[in-house]
This record gives C-alpha cells, sequence and structure tokens, in this order.
C-alpha cells in the first residue's frame, strides 16, 4: 500500500513539474501571447514590454506571457525556473494601464522570477509540510500507544510533543506570511 501511495505521489508531482502553467491558469480565460498571435496593438505592447524587462532583468530565457481575460485587475509570475518561468495579467489590468505603469508591473513579475522566489516559497511549503506531518506522527503515536505504563521519563517528551502539535501549523503559517511580504518588497525593489 505504501509503495502504491509513492507511486501516485510521485505521478503527481511529475504531473504538477510538467503541467505548472495549465495548473496556474486552470478555471480562467487565458491564452499564451506571442508576437504572432497579438490580436491587437495592447497584446503586442504587453508582449513587448515583458520583452524588454527580461533584458532589463538579465534573464537569459523569455517567460510565457499569458493574459486572462478578466475584469479584475491581477498580474502574477509562476514557475520553477527561468527557463519555465512564466507571467500573467489579466485584462483589466492590461487595459488601466499606460506603458511605463505595465513596464512596472512586469518588471515586478520579473523580478519575482530572477529572486526564483517560486522555488523558495515551494521548499518552504515542502519542509513545513513535511515537519507538520513528522509531528502529527509523533503526536499519534504517543496518542494510541499500546504500552500505557506511566514512565516519567517520557513525560516532557509527551509535552513538548503536545505543544508542538498544536502551536508549529500557527509558526508556520506566520513564518509564511512573513516570508511573502519580505518576496513581495524585495520585488519592489527589485
Amino acid at each position: 500500500m505504501t509503495l502504491l501511495l509513492a507511486g501516485v505521489a510521485v505521478l503527481f508531482l511529475w504531473a504538477t513539474y510538467a503541467m505548472y502553467d495549465r495548473l496556474m491558469l486552470m478555471g480562467t480565460d487565458s491564452r499564451e501571447i506571442t508576437p504572432d498571435n497579438a490580436s491587437n496593438l495592447e497584446e503586442k505592447q504587453l508582449y513587448h514590454v515583458v520583452e524588454e524587462m527580461k533584458v532589463a532583468a538579465g534573464l537569459q530565457y523569455m517567460p510565457k506571457v499569458y493574459l486572462i481575460e478578466a475584469n479584475y485587475m491581477n498580474a502574477f509570475a509562476s514557475g520553477y525556473s527561468e527557463k519555465s518561468a512564466m507571467v500573467a495579467i489579466t485584462r483589466g489590468l492590461m487595459t488601466k494601464l499606460d506603458r511605463a505603469e505595465l513596464q512596472a508591473v512586469m518588471a515586478h513579475e520579473l523580478s519575482h522570477i530572477r529572486h526564483q522566489d517560486i522555488k523558495l516559497t515551494l521548499t518552504v511549503a515542502v519542509l513545513s509540510n513535511i515537519l507538520l506531518m513528522v509531528i502529527d506522527m509523533l503526536f499519534y503515536s504517543l496518542l494510541f500507544k499500546r504500552d500505557r505504563s506511566e514512565n516519567n521519563n517520557n513525560n516532557a517528551l509527551v509535552v513538548v510533543i503536545v505543544i508542538l502539535r498544536y502551536v508549529l501549523p500557527l509558526l508556520t503559517v506566520i513564518l509564511a506570511l512573513f516570508l511573502s511580504r519580505t518576496r513581495e518588497y524585495m520585488a519592489d525593489a527589485g
């Protein structure tokens, strides 16, 4: 059973790695913008602005550029590496910005790519979840322990594990939020 679950986990990790851009844009009406398929001047300008900011940021690879057909204002970057990077912007934001503002937004997003913020955030999420799973395993092994004899040597360990079981989830969320804000400030500065 464990091998089957490990195989399923590896399959899901591979699918996530291979199709990250489609997963990020799932549920949105989006399309990739290229120099060949840009249908109007705004879309051509978007592609060229990203291209200019890529050169200014010193990136080697051109990220994929996506336009999301939505009225709300948002833009984001994703990808595990510079080579697999993508940027997306909603039409609502794109139409409200002039060229200089669009450059600023795309520079911010490309700064996330240059500083590998997505990889850092993913690493932190994986490590904190592994830590939480280990604490849960220790907690439940203590809870359902077959030997119910009272041993004073283990009481301190039990208290520490119980405290960690309830405090660590809060700490990981607070640290992840702190990391997110810090990376946003770094992208603004970049």
